[in-house]
């Protein structure tokens, strides 16, 4: 709920896991920025469904935030790109599936 209330979204992070706040960042249609940490760099795929930002480089995430800031309707096609992946991707009923089909896998090869 708070997120669809902004527009963009930054994570700058320098480690991570799967990260669910960039998940639900893209899924209520903010423009994302990401570092390019592990766990980032694999949900965000640069200049097509958001943006990303070497670890550490202050510089570089500014630039992209001017960027964006300045004409924000240009960026909006990268915020519904973004959230259309994730409905593609990362919806319940896809991840319950790949669980289950995990599962059958291991318990035929026992």
């Amino acid at each position: 709920y708070f997120l669809i209330h902004h527009q963009v979204f930054i994570m700058s992070s320098r480690f991570e896991g799967l990260n669910l706040a960039v998940l639900e960042a893209m899924a209520s249609g903010c423009v994302v920025m990401g570092s390019t940490a592990m766990g980032v760099k694999e949900l965000i795929e640069d200049n097509k469904d958001g943006f990303l930002f070497s670890v550490g480089a202050a510089t570089e995430l500014a630039n992209i935030i001017a960027t964006v800031l300045s004409n924000p309707s240009n960026y909006q096609a990268l915020a519904t790109a973004a959230r259309e992946k994730v409905l593609v991707h990362y919806d319940k009923k896809q991840v319950t599936q790949a669980y289950y089909q995990l599962f059958q896998n291991l318990l035929t090869s026992c």
